[in-house]
Formats: C-alpha cells, structure tokens, sequence
C-alpha cells in the first residue's frame, strides 16, 4: 500500500460509511433449518433437488443435517453399532463438502431408550475423528427429540439434557470445537422475527417485551422457578452467547415457527405454507429482520402423499421469488448464522484518503472466543453504505478484498459489497439414488 500525506487523510464519519444490514439489495433474511428426522435418502435428494436447483427446481440455497449415528436408510453417518459407515455416508460427505449439510442434528435419534453410556463417547469420538481426517468441519449443532436423549446440550427447561455436564457419563461437549461447532440449537422458538432494526416502533416492542419479561421473571423466582426462565435476549435476538456446564461457550440461536398449533407444533414440509404465507414474509420484509425456520423436511415419511403439496409449493415459490426479486435474502443456516455474527459484531474504520473511502476491517468482537482478526470467508456479504462506492477501498489485514459498487436502495444510500457466499453445489445429487 503507498503511503499517503497525513494531511490528505480526513475522518469520514457516520452515517457517511456505515455497515448495511445485509447484502445488497435484501431487507430481510432467512434460512430453514430442517432436523433431519425420518428422512431418508431418497427423499433427501428429491427436496433439495427442488428447493435448491437452478434448472428445475427454485434455486434458493437451502442446507440440511445429519445424525452422528441411526438406523439405516435415516441419513445417519454410522449405524447403530457406532462404528460402520452407512450406505449415506459418501452422501453426507459430499453435503458437507458442498454446504448442503451443515448440521449435526446430536449424535443420533435415541428416542425410544437413552444411548449406552459406554457406546455414546467411543461413537461420537470416532465420527469426529473420522470427520477431522478428510477436512470437513460442522458448524452448527442441533438438540433432537425426546427427553431420554441425554446426549443434548443445555436446554433450560429440560435439565436431563446432559452431553455438557462434565459430571456425566453422557459428556460429550469437549469434543464440539475439534468438530468445529460454534452455533447450537437448545429448542429455543418464536414466532417473529428476530434481530430486527432498532426502528420507533421495534424499540418500543422490544421495551415492552422486556418488560413483560422482567415482571414475568420475578415471579417465577418468588415461586422458585428461575431456572425454566427465558431470558429477553431469546425472544429478540437471533444468537447470544451461552455458557454449558463445562464452561465452553457457544453462540445459542433460537429458530422461528408459525404453526396452527402454536409455537409449539410440529413442522414439516407440509406445514411450511403457514411459516411462509405472504403475510409472514411481508412482515418479516417490513421488520427487516432474521428467521430461522424450523422445519423437518423428511417428513411427512409416506410416499402416498406428494413431496411438496399445492399450498406449500405456493409459499416456497413466493419466497423464491422474494429471493430473486433483492427483498428476502435466503441462505443457509451457517452462512446466516456467521453473517449475523459478522454484521453485528465488525469492527471497522473508514476515513477519506484524498478522493478514496478507505475502510478497514479491525476485527470481529467475538462474545465466544474474543475479538479476532475475520477470514475473508467469514465477510462474505459485508456490504457498507458509502457516498464514494466506486472509490471505496476494503482492507483485512494489508490485503484488498474484491468488492462491487453498488447502487442506491430503498435508503436512497449507494454501497459496497463483498461477494456474498456461493450457494450449496448440487449436481452430485443425480449419482446417489434410494438405496
């Protein structure tokens, strides 16, 4: 970089420069985030054929999970033994390869007797191993199923969940950071958006909602109950940091779901007409805020019925086209997850260097692992407002990251743009067929 008179350099102050929301030109984002429940493999490839295919299919990247260990024919990585790969196992490498898969959803589905104490550690380390040896890496950890799945992480209403008590023989959580974890479902779920911009009328929501909350709490603790509570953070914002039992911290999101049997019900593929209905996703829009659906895309598991009936085919077509159209920015659940991350935790600088913006990334302050220097990777998205974007420069590091000018948004503020992430490659789909 050629040094520049000081004197030529001037404070360029905000909101000249500012970080965007999200990537250009979206005002909302969301993910489904799909438990990987029942699912088997040919079904896997037949939803994400449509959902994510750019030829025949919508073309919205959406990911998935897998089980660390399950029946065959259940998108599990080994079978019940523990140890020997399943007929999915190439399938999954592959997703996770792609982005596909970017999900462990717990070691394994243990809903009708608790894992063995002596089977759970020696299967879990394995597939860490296994994992770690070819280079791939999960992100994001979901909790499954009934209470007897002890190997779950901290949930505050179900204290039998205990893979991160140190103290039980179902400790398991050492092992996450080798997997690369960083984000995890508890069971957390709402249904509104969340992280919404600080408008009028979303500071006074979110005054009220802590309100409400702060009254609810101290009653529950007049009636000892405070260890079921929920904390404000959970019911606005999209992560917070969590410290398990075994004091390893990781980023806890909670996950969106509109049902006709309240927050509470049981989504699948099927249901996916009332967690998108126009109405939801206008309001997400004019929220500008993030969802993560849950859902379980596997099922319903019956052949009979048709993989996306006419309702729910309706409203994922209306969320592709909110995707394409630059209003609803659609990505995977890792990606929405780091790009959250990023954007509310960027530290930068901006200053005028002669007719040149200058921006630099400094850091991300981390609430996990403290403030650390980003991987380009993890930028991907960034988009600052700035007067000058076609003389606008971004720095990590002494490096220049490829950015893109772009124009004026419903803000009436042009910006500058980081390639967002590439959507998950799917044409390796057509060499795996139903077992």
């Amino acid at each position: 970089m050629q040094p520049i008179d000081p004197a030529k350099i001037q404070p360029v102050l905000k909101p000249e420069v500012s970080l965007r929301p999200f990537p250009y030109p979206f005002q909302a984002a969301l993910a489904i985030a799909s438990d990987i429940d029942r699912c088997d493999r040919s079904t896997f490839v037949q939803v994400h054929r449509y959902l994510n295919g750019t030829r025949s299919g919508l073309g919205l990247p959406i990911s998935d999970s897998f089980f660390g260990t399950g029946k065959p024919h259940h998108m599990a990585y080994f079978l019940e033994d523990g140890r020997t790969p399943s007929e999915d196992a190439e399938l999954i490498r592959c997703c996770l390869e792609s982005g596909l898969i970017d999900t462990l959803h717990s070691w394994g589905a243990f809903d009708f007797q608790p894992p063995r104490e002596e089977f759970l550690r020696p299967m879990a380390q394995r597939l860490m191993e296994t994992l770690s040896a070819r280079g791939l890496r999960v992100s994001v950890w979901s909790n499954h199923g009934a209470p007897i799945n002890f190997q779950n992480l901290y949930v505050r209403t179900r204290p039998e969940f205990v893979g991160d008590d140190p103290g039980s023989d179902y400790y398991t959580a050492d092992l996450l950071d080798n997997l690369g974890i960083k984000f995890y479902w508890g069971g957390e779920l709402v249904a509104l958006p969340l992280s919404s911009r600080r408008t009028f009328s979303t500071v006074f929501m979110e005054r009220r909602h802590q309100l409400e909350t702060i009254v609810k709490n101290f009653i529950k603790r007049l009636l000892e109950r405070s260890a079921t509570q929920r904390n404000p953070r959970m019911v606005l914002h999209l992560c917070y940091p969590t410290t398990l039992r075994d004091n390893h911290s990781l980023l806890q999101f909670t996950r969106y779901n509109r049902h006709p049997s309240g927050v509470w019900g049981h989504p699948t593929r099927h249901t996916l007409r009332y967690a998108l209905d126009s109405t939801a996703l206008r309001k997400l829009i004019a929220r500008q805020g993030y969802q993560i659906v849950y859902t379980h895309l596997g099922m319903p598991h019956d052949g009979s019925l048709p993989l996306f009936p006419e309702e729910d085919a309706k409203a994922l077509e209306t969320l592709a086209d909110h995707y394409h159209q630059g209003r609803i920015w659609v990505a995977t659940t890792s990606v929405l997850l780091n790009y959250w991350l990023a954007v509310h935790h960027l530290r930068w600088s901006a200053v005028a260097e002669g007719e040149k913006v200058v921006i630099r990334i400094i850091a991300i302050d981390d609430p996990v692992t403290g403030p650390r220097i980003p991987s380009a990777n993890e930028l991907a998205g960034i988009t600052f407002y700035s007067p000058r974007p076609h003389d606008t420069i971004i720095y990590l590091d002494d490096r220049v990251l490829p950015a893109r000018a772009q124009p004026a948004d419903t803000s009436g503020q042009p910006s500058v743009e980081l390639d967002c992430p590439n959507a998950p490659e799917i044409d390796f789909l057509a060499h795996f067929s139903s077992p």
